[in-house]
């Protein structure tokens, strides 16, 4: 029941008293607040090296506010190692997607899904 209600918060408005920022950001992301998903992630000291997750909802509101220029920018300028994670190569997935580059984007969903199938929460 717990497990529940915690997903359940996320989608009210009113709780925005959340303390985990990756919860926060998926719950900002769930409710389609990408404005304030991108606010609370530049507002955030050292982007480059945030965690890897705070990175991959960021990305994706980029993403789906059609700032993509702005997303493969900040993609690419995070490692090499760090770009190869299964979470940015699904990024560069939805970036080629919104390209209209089928063939990148296949590549990216294929390379992503099997280093890890599982993690998209």
């Amino acid at each position: 029941m717990e497990f529940a209600q915690k997903y359940l918060d996320m989608f009210d408005s009113e709780k925005d008293k959340i303390e985990n920022p990756i919860d926060l950001c998926r719950s900002f992301f769930m409710r389609r607040a990408f404005h304030r998903l991108i606010a609370f992630f530049e507002t955030l000291p050292n982007q480059q090296t945030q965690d890897l997750q705070l990175q991959y909802w960021y990305l994706m509101s980029l993403i789906k506010t059609n700032r993509q220029k702005e997303c493969i920018l900040f993609l690419s300028s995070l490692s090499k190692d760090r770009q190869q994670t299964p979470q940015l190569l699904y990024i560069k997935g939805m970036y080629y997607l919104k390209q209209l580059d089928f063939q990148s984007a296949t590549d990216n969903f294929v390379h992503s899904f099997q280093k890890d199938p599982f993690f998209i929460e």
